[in-house]
């Protein structure tokens, strides 16, 4: 197979000869703009819900990650109170001191009091809960981010597959159109051989006839098309304009020499790059962390609290208030909860242990996948190659079935099936660069490329 694969124009061109006419009829009126690959995955992305839903999870995920780092910090609280009596009570507040006593002073209170406090509070040791709990919320957003990852590649390679669906049929169109001409002009040719008697009638009604067969394949090739359009316009978030157009040029068509492909190289970089993958190393970190959170029930924790009061009344007569603080050091810890705390241990442990296996599935999986997208590579372009031939070999052979007919050696049935072989060359050799450029895209989205 030479170095490279270029479709040889004169093929393409003669193929879509006839088809002058129906895409002058194709072309009149206002069109809308013609969308390449490029355009299309930009406008699937700015439309894609599934993106915005990710996009937004990652929102969610960075604010756990602020409120685990808000546990660092000291906390600060308020508290006011109002009170009203229907009578006056008496207090009794030290007013002097005198020696190692204090003089007590008898006060109304009145009929009104108030009070109010600040209340500051700061965790200094808790055994490893805030460190664990935050770390569990940083791989969250690291996860919710593959999501996001996940999402965007998945409606790449749904784009670039109805992008190529699209193509492929109107590729398909252009042969179902091309062997519609053909045979329409071979009935007009063998028309003007039976009004001068060349020809004789049954000749021209199996002309007829062959060309009139072909109004089906066509009208089957135009649904396609407008099933295409409209997958694609789906995929991109265009379904109320399911007419779109697209723009791919003649460099689709050239295949270019069969890319080296090391199968372990692939595999690393998708063990890298994979969402899933990612994810699934992620997790054992999570339940690792979640096993730190779970012992640290067991350890002991170390508060600092300070509180600043004031509390008084008011009455018609007396007035007093009282300002006090605190400032205080507290340790607790667990001494006997059952088999509470040992349980949560042992969970975390075996959460670890699944996660590890999922990782190995996930892995195992991606193996499998690299594997297949390799092959399938292979194996089109490979089929690229032989169909392209076949597209040059059964257009001699419907060239040479047309010049043994004008000489009367060769029946209407002999062109039709010459016409016939030539379009299913066609078809089958636009359907392989359809498979290639598939291929291509399936590696990238197993490979896990953005």
């Amino acid at each position: 197979m030479p170095q490279k694969l270029w479709v040889p124009l004169a093929i393409l061109a003669l193929l879509c000869l006839p088809l002058t006419a129906f895409a002058a009829d194709n072309g009149g009126g206002a069109q809308t703009k013609a969308l390449t690959l490029v355009d299309c995955l930009k406008t699937g992305y700015d439309n894609s819900q599934d993106i915005k839903k990710a996009a937004k999870s990652v929102d969610v995920a960075w604010e756990g990650v602020k409120q685990a780092a808000g546990g660092f910090f000291p906390t600060l609280k308020y508290s006011l109170g109002y009170e009203k009596d229907s009578y006056n009570t008496v207090n009794y507040v030290p007013v002097d001191k005198s020696g190692t006593y204090w003089t007590w002073k008898e006060i109304d209170s009145g009929d009104q009091a108030f009070s109010g406090a600040l209340t500051l509070s700061w965790t200094l040791y808790d055994g490893g809960k805030l460190t664990g709990n935050l770390k569990v919320a940083w791989l969250d957003l690291d996860s919710a981010k593959e999501d996001l990852r996940s999402a965007k590649q998945e409606l790449t390679y749904n784009i670039k597959a109805y992008f190529y669906a699209l193509w492929l049929a109107e590729q398909q169109l252009k042969v179902a159109q091309a062997s519609y001409d053909n045979l329409q002009q071979h009935y007009e040719q063998v028309k003007k051989q039976f009004e001068v008697e060349k020809k004789a009638k049954y000749d021209l009604l199996k002309a007829e006839v062959a060309w009139k067969e072909e109004e089906p394949t066509l009208l089957s090739a135009k649904n396609s098309v407008k099933t295409a359009k409209l997958n694609l316009a789906t995929a991109i978030g265009l379904g109320k304009q399911a007419d779109v157009e697209i723009s791919y040029g003649d460099a689709i068509l050239q295949i270019p020499a069969q890319p080296e492909m090391n199968f372990q190289s692939l595999l690393d970089e998708a063990y890298q790059q994979r969402p899933e993958i990612r994810q699934s190393e992620q997790n054992i970190k999570i339940s690792k962390w979640n096993r730190v959170i779970a012992r640290a029930g067991y350890l002991p924790s170390l508060t600092l609290s300070g509180t600043s009061s004031n509390e008084g009344a008011t009455s018609d007569y007396k007035e007093w208030d009282d300002k006090t603080w605190t400032l205080s050091v507290g340790m607790s810890g667990l001494i006997f909860d059952g088999p509470t705390t040992l349980s949560k241990i042992k969970e975390a442990k075996l959460n670890e242990q699944i996660a590890t296996i999922k990782d190995t599935q996930e892995r195992d999986t991606v193996r499998k996948d690299v594997q297949s997208a390799i092959q399938n590579i292979q194996q089109y372009y490979a089929s690229v190659g032989v169909n392209q031939d076949n597209v040059a070999l059964d257009q001699e052979a419907l060239r040479m079935t047309q010049i043994k007919f004008d000489a009367g050696m060769a029946t209407t049935l002999d062109v039709k099936d010459a016409q016939l072989s030539l379009d299913e060359a066609g078809d089958d050799y636009y359907q392989e660069i359809a498979n290639y450029l598939n291929a291509l895209a399936k590696l990238d989205y197993v490979l896990g490329k953005d």
